[in-house]
């Protein structure tokens, strides 16, 4: 693992940034009709880095399968027919996610028997959102849909896939020679990937010999969050799409011989190809949703990609949440108390010294008063922060306006989190107010002082018996060598705790037999496995099974 990545991944597991607002190197455009990347002629599609006029993908699209009255039905975007409608109908709408819209929500439906297909009578909410890292641009983006079902009856074995046809650098700075002709397809399953890379050199993986530089990436889509594995990577020859609604269900559902062949090692020559990455089955009752997310992610070479695919996955299962909520928003002209409350929600088991938690103030006119109050603290292990009734003295000379009031958590001056709430001055000064934090006081100190700050002891006693069966979340997860995770029984029974790895082996036996009730603590120590994504299940016969996802990376 080189430097960048090791740093990386060290700054995941201490603290995780949020999206501060810097672009990404990603640029690709999105619709409201079930189509990612090249929608027209006049669009960049998955350019890499951003402005570069190199492009990765020609056109991505999205595929959902039922079974209904036992026929399959496919409700799908492209090649040919586009099923699925923007919600209010009217042209579908495009936008650019990476540039200067890094988040974008829309909702579509297919309701209409676009192209003579049969609808599933489904609503879906998709958000697009482009990431930064720490203060580094991320070459990943979040898609995140939310299906609803309202057909009026329960749809069987629902399968969600998203076909990308992936043209491996081409553009007007890219491989004009076999843009869409060179590439390879990959399957990384500890990391749910499924990649594309040029390859008319397969012996040489990166940049190949002939391009003259021009294309050094590797691009893919990973599955970040489906609650069950994915049923089915694949990989085609463009223009061999499946045609018929069962053809195409059986590439979602990954059926040998019926048309997709689940997890089948990708074609071994370069080529035009499509890949697809799908998860299913669910079962979804009238009214019922269900939400998938996946990254679009890319970088320089196998490693590249790697790397924006570990952060994805770190930034998404972040361990360290910080929020901060209004309470009392409206500041009078003669001034007065601006009142909030801040939660620190942490996963991680480990104390880190040198921490600070501080606030900036913008001002209408957009000046920047910074820090306003520093308070430092250490985060002892599975922090959890809690306060309410935070004041911020809002003097009289305070000119009358709109101001942003930021609070960062992080190393002072680097923020590794951080969050804003906005108030309004009713009345003020023409002049400037005197910008000293005794001027500005703040009552934070002391709410700090006085806020419990509770350190989890999972190995203890625990306070009351335990009201449900359940299985919790791993701490710390994303994890290297050493995770651990707590089991609820309200009553004894025969307990039965194993991980699981992605092909569905059975890697280590954490329990099998009876345990009384109350709070169990078991260790996964990985250090003989490989890194990527687990499965921890744990069972009692007539009470619970539950699993729970983790992810080794080293």
């Amino acid at each position: 693992m080189n430097t960048l990545r090791q740093l990386l991944l060290v700054l995941s597991l201490v603290m995780i940034a949020v999206s501060c607002g810097i672009a990404s190197e990603l640029i690709n455009p999105v619709t409201d009709h079930g189509v990612y990347g090249r929608y027209d002629s006049d669009l960049v599609s998955g350019e890499f880095p951003a402005n570069s006029g190199k492009y990765y993908l020609w056109e991505g699209r999205l595929w959902v399968g039922a079974v209904t009255n036992s026929t399959r039905y496919v409700t799908a975007a492209g090649p040919d027919t586009y099923e699925w409608t923007p919600d209010g109908g009217g042209t579908p709408v495009v936008t650019a996610i990476g540039g200067e819209t890094l988040e974008w929500t829309a909702q579509f439906n297919d309701n209409g028997a676009v192209g003579g297909h049969t609808p599933l009578g489904l609503e879906v909410t998709q958000t697009v959102e482009a990431w930064s890292w720490i203060d580094q641009p991320h070459n990943a983006h979040q898609i995140q849909i939310t299906l609803s079902n309202t057909s009026g009856a329960a749809l069987d074995s629902v399968y969600v896939g998203w076909v990308f046809d992936f043209d491996v650098c081409y553009g007007p700075n890219g491989d004009d020679s076999q843009a869409s002709q060179d590439d390879r397809a990959g399957w990384d399953a500890d990391r749910w990937l499924g990649y594309m890379w040029d390859g008319d050199n397969p012996d040489e993986p990166g940049d190949d010999t002939g391009d003259n530089g021009i294309s050094p990436g590797y691009i893919g889509v990973t599955c970040l969050d489906a609650d069950i594995p994915p049923s089915a990577f694949q990989a085609w020859t463009s223009g061999n799409d499946p045609a018929t609604d069962s053809d195409k269900f059986g590439y979602l559902a990954g059926i040998p011989n019926d048309g997709g062949g689940a997890f089948d090692d990708p074609p071994a020559t370069p080529g035009d190809y499509r890949v697809m990455l799908s998860v299913g089955p669910y079962s979804m009752a009238d009214g019922a949703s269900e939400t998938v997310v996946v990254a679009l992610c890319v970088g320089d070479g196998l490693d590249g990609l790697e790397t924006a695919t570990d952060e994805m996955i770190a930034w998404y299962n972040r361990p360290v949440q910080f929020e901060m909520t209004p309470e009392q928003t409206i500041i009078p002209p003669e001034g007065g108390d601006l009142v909030y409350g801040a939660s620190l929600m942490s996963t991680l088991p480990n104390t880190v010294p040198g921490l600070s938690f501080w606030t900036d103030i913008e001002f209408p006119n957009g000046q920047l008063f910074s820090p306003v109050q520093r308070i430092p603290f250490t985060h002892t292990p599975f922090m959890q922060a809690n306060m309410t009734g935070i004041t911020q003295t809002i003097p009289e000379l305070a000119p009358e306006g709109e101001y942003t009031y930021f609070g960062y958590v992080g190393f002072y001056p680097n923020a590794q989190l951080s969050d804003f709430i906005t108030f309004t001055k009713t009345g003020g000064t023409a002049g400037d107010a005197a910008l000293t934090p005794e001027t500005w006081p703040s009552n934070i100190a002391q709410r700090i002082g006085e806020t419990v700050i509770a350190s989890e002891d999972v190995t203890g006693p625990v306070a009351a018996q335990p009201s449900e069966f359940q299985l919790s979340a791993a701490h710390p997860n994303p994890f290297n060598a050493a995770t651990s995770l707590t089991v609820n029984l309200p009553s004894s029974g025969q307990l039965r705790v194993e991980l699981i790895n992605l092909t569905g082996q059975r890697v280590m036996v954490l329990s099998d037999g009876i345990r009384t009730a109350g709070t169990h603590q078991f260790s996964i120590n990985a250090e003989t496995l490989a890194s990527g994504l687990y499965f921890v299940r744990a069972s009692v016969p007539g009470h619970m099974d539950q699993v729970r996802k983790v992810m080794l990376l080293r």
